[in-house]
Parts: C-alpha cells; structure tokens; sequence
C-alpha cells in the first residue's frame, strides 16, 4: 500500500538528505527573470543556492526561450521602477 500511494507519506531524513544530495535543481523562467528585479543580496543569494548544487542545475529549453524573450522587458521595466521610486522620493510632501 505505501508503494501505491508514497506521496501520502513523510520522507525520512535520510530521503531527504539524498534528495538534496543528488537530486537536480530546474527553475521556471520567472525565478531567472526576477534575478534581475530583486535587491543584489537576495540576487547574490539566490544565486548561491543554485550554485551549490553543483552541475546539478537544468533548465529547459523552454525556460531559455521564454528568458531571452523577455529579458530586456524585464531590464527596461525594473530600471523605470527604480527611476520612478527614486523620482518620488525627491518629491516634496
């Protein structure tokens, strides 16, 4: 019955280490975009974590069209939020 139905059941501690040992990491587009929307250290620290799977990371092709698709949207769009905030911040109250 377990077999049938394992994902009803909690992992033990050595599945999950396992899992994190030599499991492979894939990411949606949207966690690649954000990259460029987040604050350098969230940036450095998102970026830390995928290294540390160590070759272990994989995107699809997919993943890769929908990025380079809509990267530079991406860019443009945070540098004129980043405009826009610094522009209210100088306003007078």
């Amino acid at each position: 019955m377990k077999e049938l139905f394992k994902w009803y059941f909690p992992l033990s501690d050595d599945e999950i280490r396992n899992i994190w040992k030599e499991g492979i990491l894939t990411v949606d587009t949207n966690v690649l975009l954000d990259l460029y929307r987040y604050h350098e250290d969230t940036r450095e620290a998102l970026l830390a974590a995928i290294n540390a799977f160590d070759g272990r990371a994989w995107i699809s092709h997919q993943v890769a069209e929908e990025f380079f698709r809509n990267r530079n949207s991406v860019i443009l769009s945070s540098n004129s939020a980043f405009n826009d905030a610094e522009k209210n911040m100088a306003l007078p109250y």
